[in-house]
């Protein structure tokens, strides 16, 4: 089955991928990192990006393998 999501990349959550995943969330392949000045712009293979505020997560370079959590208050089957 295939599924179509809309959300922000603000609306996103990423973590390294330890252990199983939680409720909600994708494996994904970190391509890279960008540090703003107002957020980390974590981009991932497929054209997913998460970002997050600077003092919430740090992006590891050496980690390229993460869980993406969606938020369960977006989610809809149509």
């Amino acid at each position: 089955d295939r599924v179509t999501l809309l959300v922000t990349p603000q609306q996103l959550r990423a973590r390294p991928k330890w252990g199983e995943p939680r409720r909600n969330e994708i494996a994904a392949m970190l391509v890279r990192g960008v540090d703003t000045p107002y957020f980390i712009r974590m981009e991932f293979e497929g054209g997913l990006h998460v970002e997050a505020h600077p003092g919430e997560f740090d992006v590891d370079p050496h980690n390229k393998e993460y869980w993406v959590e969606f938020p369960v208050r977006g989610l809809r089957i149509l």
